[in-house]
Parts: C-alpha cells; structure tokens; sequence
C-alpha cells in the first residue's frame, strides 16, 4: 500500500487504494519511447503558465481563461498534493528529446469522485505529434499495475473530437453524457477487464 495517504470518498462508496508504495517520486516515473512522465515539481510553475496561455489549450478546461503566474502555482501544488495524499495522480510531460515540458496527463481522484479520472493536456504547438496518446496510455498502464481500481474514466467535452479520439484509442468506451452549464459532457470509461485484452495503442493524435 502507498504510505502517503487515501481519500474518503462519501458514505458508503470504495475507497481507491493504491497497490504499491509508489509515492516515492522515483518509483513514479513513467518513460515512453519520446516522453518522461514525473510527479510534478515547483519549476513546472511557468511553463505550465506558460502552456495554458493558448486559447485552443484551455477551450474545453474547467476555467476557459488563461490564468496568470498565481494561478499556474496554485494548479501545480494541487498536483503535488494529489501526489502526497493518494500516491498518485497528474504526471508532468518532459519531452525526451528538448527536456521541454509539454503538458500534463495522469490520474485524477478528489474526494467525493465516483471513479478515477484521467486526463491529459498538451501544449498547442505539438499537437498532431501523438504525444497525448502516447502519455495517456502510459498513465493508463502504469494505473493497472498501481492503483486498486476496475473502473477508469474521462470527462470529455462533445464537441472536444481530439480528446474524444484519443480516449477510443485507449479503449475507452462512451458510458453516458450530462449537460453542465450548457455544455455537453461525456464520461467515457474502461474496465480493467477490458484493458487487459486490448491491443497496444498506436500513438497518431
């Protein structure tokens, strides 16, 4: 089990118990032929201020609005706080080949979630270059053999066809959509069961 801690969810409902002491930052490390994912650090603060300044980046994020230094740092210290509580969460994307950062993608479980979520961003210049693909499938590996869970889903916006691509890629299945101010909201979702018979995922979006 993980030493950095479990969430509660509400009354009643499993709790999403990590399988292996993987907070050490080492152990978390996930590398794919071009990228390294790393639990995120600090320095991640401007670049990842950086990346959400592009109106394409964050049309289909919670917020909408690039944000400024204060609230990049605030984002990056949930992540590492998401980290410390759960023993895993949103990993920050080092491009091998420049050492640049290049996005997020990785695990997502607040308190009160039904389901483990994951979810991925990359910067707008290196869309089309099958990063997100490439990190979302590793996260997703690396969650089957880390993470107590059966279920893994993402949140994804109806009109937002990329990440919708991306998820089919992954294996994941459409479950249900709901209506949040407006917008149409999907959830699709994949059972461990199903992970494990599928093929390798190529890596083109």
């Amino acid at each position: 089990m993980y030493k950095g801690g479990l969430i509660q969810q509400v009354a009643g409902s499993r709790l999403v118990r990590p399988r292996t002491n993987a907070s050490n930052a080492v152990m978390a490390i996930v590398e794919t032929p071009r990228l390294v994912l790393r639990p995120p650090i600090g320095s991640d603060v401007e670049p990842m201020m950086v990346i959400h300044q592009n109106p394409d980046v964050i049309k289909y994020l919670d917020s909408h609005v690039p944000g400024d230094i204060a609230v990049a740092w605030r984002n990056v210290a949930i992540m590492i706080g998401h980290w410390s509580i759960s023993g895993f969460g949103p990993w920050t994307i080092v491009m091998k080949e420049s050492s640049q950062i290049i996005g997020r993608a990785g695990l997502w479980y607040p308190a009160g979630a039904a389901d483990v979520e994951l979810g991925w961003m990359i910067r707008r210049s290196d869309w089309g270059r099958g990063f997100a693909t490439e990190a979302a499938s590793a996260a997703l590996a690396w969650a089957w053999q880390h993470v107590d869970t059966d279920h893994i889903v993402s949140s994804i916006s109806a009109a937002n066809t990329r990440s919708i691509r991306i998820a089919e890629k992954l294996g994941q299945r459409l479950e249900s959509t709901r209506v949040v101010d407006g917008e149409a909201i999907h959830t699709f979702g994949i059972h461990r069961s199903a992970a494990m018979t599928s093929p390798p995922v190529e890596s083109q979006v």
